[in-house]
This record gives C-alpha cells, structure tokens and sequence, in this order.
C-alpha cells in the first residue's frame, strides 16, 4: 500500500488501484455486509442489479454451517446496496503476510479486536490465525514447542548439542513434559537434525521413557514464544471467543487449552516474568472459564466442571469469581437437564420396542426368542 502510494506521488499510476478509489460497488471489491439478521460478513461484490440491490459471495466459510444460522451458512446473497460498508483502513494493510513480521502480530490482534467489535467473528479469527502462523514457526532459534501425544497438549524442549547427554531436570514431571532431540555441529548457529530423519522432521524424545518418537513433523508442534507469551496466549483467547460465535466450539476449546499449555511450557522453563503476575493468572483464569462454557455447550459435564474448579483455584478476583459461582449453577442445570433428557429418550425407546412387539405373533416372538416357554 505505501509503494503504490510512493508510485503515485511520482506521478505513476499503478496496474492496481487503490481499495478507496473504486466504488464500493464494483464487481469483485471485497466489502463489509450488514445482513437482516444483524450478522455482519465480509463479500465479494459480483453483479450490480438494476433495482438497487447487489449480489455477493461471502468471503469467508469458516463456520459451522450445522449450527449456524441461514444468513451466516450461506456462501452466496442478493442484498440491498445501502447494507454494504468498505473495510476498515487498517485491514488492508495485512494484505501480505510480511505484514505480521515482527510488530506485526501485535498490530493485527488490535485490527482484529477491531473488527470483532464490529461483529464480524469470521475476518477476526483470520487476522489472528495469520499471526499466529507467523508467531508460532518453528525456527532455529524457537527453544521450547507444544506437541500433540496421545491426544494430550504437552510443552516439549528444544535441546541442541552437549545438552542432549544430560539428564534433564524436568524428568519424572507430572506433565512429563518432552525432549524434541535436534542435534547440532559445532558451527555456531547450525542445526543439524539426524541423519535417518527429513528437513521438516525431528525426534522427541519423552523424559522418564527410553521411548523415542522419530520423524516428528515440525507442522505437527507450535512453537512457543516465551518472550511474547502474553501477546501468544491473547490471540489464541480471543481467536476462541470468534470461533466460539461461529459454532466451533470444539475448535474453540482447542485454543484454550493451547493458552493452557503456553502456561504450562512458561513454568517447565522457569522463564522469568513476562509481565505482571496477575495479567498471566487472568489469562490463565480466562482460558480455563472459556474453555469451562465450551464444553458446557457440548454438554461435557465432568471436563467443565474441573476447568472451573481449576480456574477458582487460582483465586481470582470477586467479580470473576462471581462469574464462576454463575457458570457453576449453569452446569448443574445442564447436568440436570441431561439426565431428564436422557430418561425421556429411554422411556421413549421403551414405549417404541412394547409397541413394536406387541404386534408381533406367537411364532414372531418365539423367533426372537421372546416367546413363551
């Protein structure tokens, strides 16, 4: 955006115009929709109707078209012109990922909270994926990672050169927390990873185990940046609450139990302060309350309940921890509403297998082996 500013000051006209120098409706600009049912998505213009109306093809497809509602399930629209806004300033400047280097990542979690408050979750949770793609490669320099075993989120270490011979302190942690093994020449700044395994791939090894998990992905872990967790774990927070609007609530949960393990990996590390105590434990308070509803919506009774507890185990503050009284009693009223649920389907189920049998003959039942003997 600024080269093609630079060009014109120079008098040159670029290939592409800028986004303000089109009409809002021109065919193939990306805009912003305010649809009948107050949900807001971002679109493609694709043709302009006489009678003042425009068709459109929603940019985004992220949501959870079983639960969500016909406006936000739809791919394509006919609506009003006066119903459609340009984007935001700031957005078109994340048109490129170089955009999210550095203090990128920051920039875009304040544009995306932007365009959260503005209420479209779709555009949000993008801006935060792609700087959390930026912010979690696994590079060289990246000392610690979160890597999936056994279904379980578990921090993993980054080990390089003489540190692979000694045993590690962490061995035998509850967490059992992992060993990613790289081995490294003795050409400062050189990582070399093991003869038998590819570029991309790394060996774990697992502390308190002679097990080792060769050829490990470096798609398949998050790196973890223990200078910038905050900035981390606020993305992911707030890409669950988008994805929670959309009706993923089991990638929501996803995220917040990766803010969980971001915690977990600070500790592992015996990292100093990354900012004040009480912003870490609001986080983590946060992550276990969201996670706590998420799983509430799925009717996971037992999982949220333990996310409360967790969450009022660290003493938060009385105004969260009256939320957490709350969402408590909500818990005991969607375990309540399961049980009568399930009682009634079973009564049901009952009602349906006498009917059915009782049509049946002698024989029929003798068949079944229901007959009398």
């Amino acid at each position: 955006m600024q080269d093609s500013e630079g060009l014109r000051q120079r008098g040159v006209r670029p290939l592409r115009p800028a986004y303000h120098e089109t009409p809002l409706c021109s065919i193939g600009k990306t805009v912003r929709v305010n649809l009948p049912s107050g949900q807001i998505r971002r679109a493609i213009v694709e043709y302009v109707n006489e009678d003042g109306t425009v068709d459109v093809a929603f940019a985004g497809a992220s949501v959870n078209l079983a639960e969500a509602s016909k406006d936000m399930g739809a791919t394509e629209a006919t609506v009003a012109a006066d119903s459609l806004r340009p984007l935001h300033d700031e957005e078109l400047s994340f048109e490129d990922d170089e955009a999210f280097e550095g203090a990128g990542a920051q920039r875009a979690k304040e544009v995306g909270n932007l365009v959260f408050k503005l209420g479209d979750m779709e555009a949000a949770a993008e801006l935060y994926a792609r700087a959390l793609k930026v912010l979690e490669r696994c590079e060289d320099g990246v000392e610690w990672v979160l890597a999936n075993r056994h279904g379980s989120l578990q921090p993993a270490r980054v080990c390089r050169g003489p540190r692979l011979r000694r045993r590690s302190r962490l061995c035998g942690h509850p967490a059992r927390i992992a060993t990613i093994w790289r081995c490294q020449r003795r050409r400062p700044a050189v990582a070399e990873r093991s003869p038998d395994s590819a570029p991309d791939r790394v060996d774990l090894k697992f502390c308190g185990t002679d097990e080792v998990l060769h050829g490990v992905p470096l798609s398949a872990v998050l790196g973890v940046r223990l200078d910038q967790l905050l900035l981390q774990g606020s993305l992911h927070l707030n890409r669950s609450r988008a994805l929670a609007q959309l009706g993923h609530q089991a990638e929501a949960a996803q995220d917040l139990s990766i803010v969980i393990s971001l915690w977990a990996a600070h500790a592992a590390a015996g990292s100093p302060r990354v900012g004040k105590d009480e912003e870490c434990k609001e986080q983590l308070v946060k992550a276990f309350y969201l996670r706590a509803k998420t799983r509430m919506s799925r009717q996971r009774i037992e999982p949220a309940r333990s996310d409360l507890a967790a969450a009022a185990a660290l003493r938060p503050a009385e105004a969260t921890a009256t939320l957490l009284r709350q969402a408590e009693r909500e818990l005991e009223a969607v375990q309540k509403e399961k049980v009568r649920s399930n009682k009634k389907l079973a009564k049901e189920i009952a009602n349906f297998a006498d009917s059915a049998m009782s049509g049946l003959s002698e024989a029929e039942l003798a068949a079944l082996g229901a007959g009398t003997e």
